[in-house]
């Protein structure tokens, strides 16, 4: 609920580039929705997550539970990305390091996203 509309905008943008996202509800326990994101995680080939509002912690137990997920339901993920939305982080919420799982991060703190840059990272990377 803390980030709902930069979720809605984000949600906007990839449809308007014939994207599908799947929205998973947003839980102060990771494992909170665990059937649901499975079922997702089965549809997908990138995980997006909104950070906005939420703390690092909550982004980071968000990105390891996805990976987990994914590679319990067969699907390997070709990419994990963290959309930075408004308000703007400090410099250390930019490295969100998670040892061997490669993590893309797309800024718009300042919510100046110049408009092909997520689309552009989500195709270089399949």
């Amino acid at each position: 609920e803390k980030d709902q509309k930069h979720t809605f905008e984000l949600v906007k943008y990839l449809l308007e580039k014939n994207i599908e996202p799947y929205i998973n509800p947003e839980e102060d326990a990771p494992r909170a929705n665990i059937a649901i994101m499975k079922d997702r995680l089965q549809k997908v080939q990138f995980l997006i997550v909104c950070f906005g509002s939420v703390t690092l912690e909550w982004v980071r137990a968000r990105l390891l539970e996805g990976d987990k997920l994914a590679f319990e339901v067969h699907n390997p993920l070709k990419g994990m990305v963290v959309y930075l939305a408004p308000p703007r982080k400090s410099d250390k919420d930019f490295s969100i390091d998670l040892g061997a799982l490669k993590v893309h991060g797309v800024n718009n703190c300042e919510g100046t996203l110049p408009p092909d840059s997520l689309y552009q990272l989500l195709t270089t990377l399949q």
